[in-house]
């Protein structure tokens, strides 16, 4: 359980992440750069719906790569729904690439020449923006539209063995509290200053391991503390990516990030 709530929670920072650069998709039959024709689902490790009073957040990626050349353009578009009335998460089972709405984050991508990994420009007004804090480069690890490769998520997920059994509109769920008793993220800049902080107040995580989806609940107005605190400290200390090391009770989990504090301190002021 420990294993699998510090990956939790680790994604719990995240608030929600863009994707700004991924892998050469290539044909694992025949060889070969494979073309798109237009954009193309990226099945993540999890999909984290974020509830707030008007509904669910749950930011989901779409690539559209060129045929020879492969180069490659990266879309994060929010999958908003009204929540319990509507399910917060995309329906995986077929991998319909269909969905549309308004890209937060365009990122191009191209496979030679790519001066940096974090590039990218922002919609303000697409609903979702309020969740946006993290830019994430990714290998093609999962894979696009059912030409996934891999499964680590499942792993992680078979480790929830001591988390609690809940019964949600009929589905079970694995539910797990992190808070500032056990839980600690460790924030290095990279640029010579580190710092620490804790949830403000007890994060509920609800984990669907079959169909890889997390829902967090972040209703609680107390969690705006610690998030002004994280705040506060990226803009006074800023650098060129961030380290973050979530600690649960011994058991760490540490990524390489671009912590975004302009629409974080948009989620904190406008829904807290």
């Amino acid at each position: 359980m420990k294993k699998l709530l510090t990956f939790a929670a680790v994604m719990a920072l995240s608030l929600g992440c863009a994707v700004t650069n991924y892998s050469l998709i290539t044909d694992n039959d025949v060889g070969g750069t494979v073309g798109t024709n237009g954009k193309a689902y990226i099945k993540q490790s999890a999909q984290i719906a974020f509830q707030y009073p008007d509904g669910t957040d749950n930011l989901i990626w779409f690539v559209d790569q060129a045929t020879g050349s492969g180069n490659r353009t990266l879309y994060t578009i929010d999958f908003h729904r009204d929540y319990p009335a509507q399910s917060p998460f995309k329906d995986d089972l077929y991998c319909s690439p269909d969905w549309s709405g308004c890209a937060i984050v365009t990122a191009p991508d191209p496979e030679v020449g790519d001066t940096s990994i974090f590039d990218n420009s922002q919609n303000q007004n697409c609903t979702g923006w309020r969740t946006l804090s993290l830019l994430t480069s990714t290998s093609r690890y999962y894979g696009e539209c059912g030409r996934a490769k891999g499964d680590r998520i499942r792993t992680v997920l078979n480790l929830a063995n001591q988390m609690t059994p809940v019964s949600v509109n009929g589905t079970t769920w694995l539910k797990g509290v992190v808070n500032s008793s056990n839980l600690t993220y460790i924030v290095d800049n990279n640029n010579g200053m580190t710092t620490s902080f804790s949830p403000g107040a007890d994060v509920t995580l609800l984990v669907n391991a079959p169909h890889h989806q997390i829902q967090m609940d972040l209703q609680n107005p107390v969690i705006r503390q610690s998030l002004q605190r994280a705040r506060t400290w990226l803009d006074a200390h800023p650098g060129p990516y961030q380290t973050i090391t979530a600690v649960l009770n011994g058991e760490t989990a540490t990524g390489n990030v671009k912590v975004l504090t302009g629409p974080m301190g948009n989620f904190i002021e406008q829904h807290y």
